[in-house]
C-alpha cells in the first residue's frame, strides 16, 4: 500500500511540477504589469484625443483651401514670376557685356513682371480669404487654436507642428493594441493552466489569486505526502517479498511507533529548515547575480561563480592600484625629503644669509622646519610668519637677492622694488638703503619706486655721493 501511495503521489507531483507553479506566479506578475501599462497608455491616448480631432480637422480644412486654390485665372499664376526671373537674368548678362540700354529695358521688365506677380498672389490670397468656406475655416481655426488664420500657410504650419505629436500618438496606440493582445493571450494561458490543475474553470473565474493559492496549497500537500510515504517506506518493519505478500514483522510496539513518529516530525522539521535555507540562499544568489528566481539552483551556481571571478579580478586590479599609489606616495616623499635637504643646504650658503643679515641687521641664519621658514639670531629662533610685516619684507628681500646671486654665480642683475621698505621702522631704513647701494655699486641695476617722503629723502641723501652720474631720480607731482 505504501508503494502504491508513493506511485500515486509521484504521479500527482509530475502533473503539477513546482517550476511550473513558479512560472505561473511570474506570469501573473507580468499580467499585472501589462494591465498597469495598458491603463497608463489609455490615459495618455485619451489626453491626446483632442489633438487627433484638431489634426483631422486641419487635414479637411487644407483640402478645402487647396480646392479653392486650384481655381485659376486667365493667366496662369506662374507666368509672371517666370518672366520676372528671366528678366533679372537677362539684365545681369546684358550689363556684363556692356549693353546698358538693353539692360535698362530688361530691368524695367523685371520690375513690372515682379509687381504683377505680387499683385496676382495677393489677389488670389484675398479671394481665398473672401470665400465663404474659407471664412468659416478661419473662424474655426481661431476658436480651436486661439490664433488668427491668414491663409493656407498658417493651416499648413499648424498641421506640421501637430504631426510629431500625432506620430507619438500613433506609436502609443499601436503599443496599446499590442499590450492588450499580449495581456489577453497571457490571461488565457494562465486561466487554462490553473483550470487544468484545479479541474474546474469556475474556480478560476471566481478569483485568480484564490485559484493560485489553491494550486500552491495542493502542491505543498503533495510534497508533504510524498515525503511522508517515502519516509514510511524507508522505516517500515515489513520487508517486501515476491508475489506482493509480506512476512509478519515483529509484534506491535506502541513505544517504537511513538519514537518513529517523533523521529518523523524531527526529520520533517529539518527538511523544512533545509528548504527555507535553500530558498533564502537562492534569493540571495538572485540578488547578487540579477537572475530570475524561476531559474533552478543548478543554473544559478555558474552565474554566481562568474560573478565571483569578476569580483576577484576587480579586487586584484584595485589592490594593484592601491599598491601603485603607495609606491608613488613613497617616491614623492623621498623626492620631497631630498628637495628639503637641497633647499636647506642652499639656505646655509653665505650668498643667501649675508643679504638677509645686512637687510635685517639681526638674523644671521635661515632654516626650514617642515613647510615653514625660520630665522635665528644669536639668542632665539622665530617662524617667518610670526615676524612683523616689515621684518618679513626684509627677510624675503634678502632671500630674493641671495638666491638670484647664487643662481647666477654672483653676476650683477637688475632689481625692481615697489616701496619694499615702507613697513620697516625708521632706524632700519638707512642700513637697508646702504645694502641697496652696495648692490648697485657691485653692478646691479636697481629701480626703486616709493610714495614715502622719508625713503625718498634717504635715497637723495645717500645715493649721489656713492653712484654719482649713475643715479637718476624722477618725481611725479599731482
Amino acid at each position: 500500500k505504501l508503494a502504491a501511495d508513493q506511485t500515486n503521489w509521484k504521479q500527482q507531483s509530475d502533473e503539477m511540477p513546482s517550476h511550473e507553479v513558479l512560472h505561473i506566479e511570474a506570469d501573473i506578475r507580468e499580467e499585472k504589469r501589462l494591465k498597469e501599462e495598458i491603463d497608463r497608455l489609455i490615459r495618455e491616448v485619451s489626453q491626446k484625443e483632442k489633438l487627433a480631432e484638431n489634426y483631422r480637422w486641419l487635414e479637411a480644412a487644407l483640402q478645402t483651401y487647396q480646392a479653392q486654390h486650384t481655381i485659376t485665372s486667365e493667366v496662369p499664376p506662374w507666368v509672371f514670376p517666370l518672366l520676372a526671373g528671366v528678366s533679372v537674368v537677362a539684365t545681369v548678362i546684358l550689363a556684363f557685356f556692356n549693353f546698358p540700354w538693353a539692360a535698362l529695358v530688361t530691368a524695367l521688365t523685371a520690375l513690372l513682371t515682379g509687381f504683377l506677380s505680387y499683385r496676382g498672389l495677393r489677389q488670389q490670397s484675398e479671394a481665398n480669404l473672401a470665400a465663404p468656406e474659407n471664412k468659416v475655416i478661419a473662424s474655426e481655426f481661431e476658436r480651436r487654436f486661439k490664433a488668427r488664420c491668414n491663409g493656407i500657410t498658417d493651416l499648413q504650419m499648424k498641421k506640421n507642428a501637430l504631426e510629431r505629436d500625432m506620430s507619438l500618438l500613433q506609436t502609443q496606440s499601436d503599443l496599446l493594441k499590442k499590450s492588450r493582445a499580449d495581456c489577453r493571450e497571457l490571461s488565457r494561458s494562465i486561466d487554462t493552466r490553473l483550470a487544468l490543475w484545479l479541474g474546474d474553470h469556475s474556480s478560476v473565474r471566481e478569483g485568480r489569486e484564490a485559484a493560485l493559492r489553491e494550486v500552491q496549497t495542493r502542491r505543498a500537500r503533495v510534497d508533504e505526502a510524498l515525503v511522508r510515504v517515502e519516509y514510511a517506506l524507508k522505516h517500515t518493519p515489513v520487508a517486501p517479498v515476491a508475489g506482493g505478500e509480506t512476512n509478519r514483522a515483529d509484534e506491535y510496539n506502541p513505544q517504537k511507533l511513538t519514537d518513529l513518529e517523533e523521529e518523523t516530525a524531527s526529520v520533517r522539521q529539518q527538511m523544512d529548515e533545509i528548504n527555507r535555507q535553500k530558498t533564502s540562499l537562492k534569493q540571495r544568489i538572485c540578488d547578487f547575480t540579477g537572475e530570475s528566481v524561476t531559474i533552478s539552483l543548478d543554473e544559478l551556481i555558474p552565474a554566481l561563480q562568474t560573478l565571483r571571478s569578476d569580483l576577484e579580478h576587480s579586487a586584484r586590479q584595485l589592490t594593484a592600484e592601491i599598491a601603485a599609489g603607495i609606491a608613488v606616495t613613497q617616491a614623492a616623499q623621498e623626492l620631497r625629503e631630498g628637495e628639503d635637504s637641497s633647499l636647506q643646504s642652499a639656505l646655509n650658503d653665505p650668498q643667501i644669509s649675508l643679504p638677509v643679515r645686512a637687510l635685517t641687521g639681526r638674523y644671521n641664519h635661515i632654516g626650514l622646519a617642515g613647510d615653514h621658514l625660520e630665522v635665528s639670531d644669536a639668542y632665539q629662533t622665530f617662524r617667518l610668519d610670526e615676524l612683523s610685516t616689515g621684518a618679513q619684507e626684509q627677510v624675503l628681500l634678502g632671500l630674493r637677492i641671495g638666491m638670484a646671486s647664487r643662481l647666477f654665480s654672483g653676476q650683477p642683475l637688475f632689481l625692481i622694488l615697489d616701496d619694499a621698505f615702507q613697513h620697516s621702522d625708521w632706524r632700519r631704513r638707512p642700513s637697508m638703503v646702504d645694502e641697496v647701494l652696495r648692490l648697485a655699486k657691485s653692478g646691479w641695476q636697481i629701480f626703486y619706486l616709493t610714495m614715502d617722503d622719508h625713503l625718498r629723502d634717504l635715497f637723495l641723501e645717500k645715493t649721489p655721493p656713492v653712484m654719482g652720474d649713475d643715479f637718476l631720480s624722477f618725481s611725479f607731482e599731482e
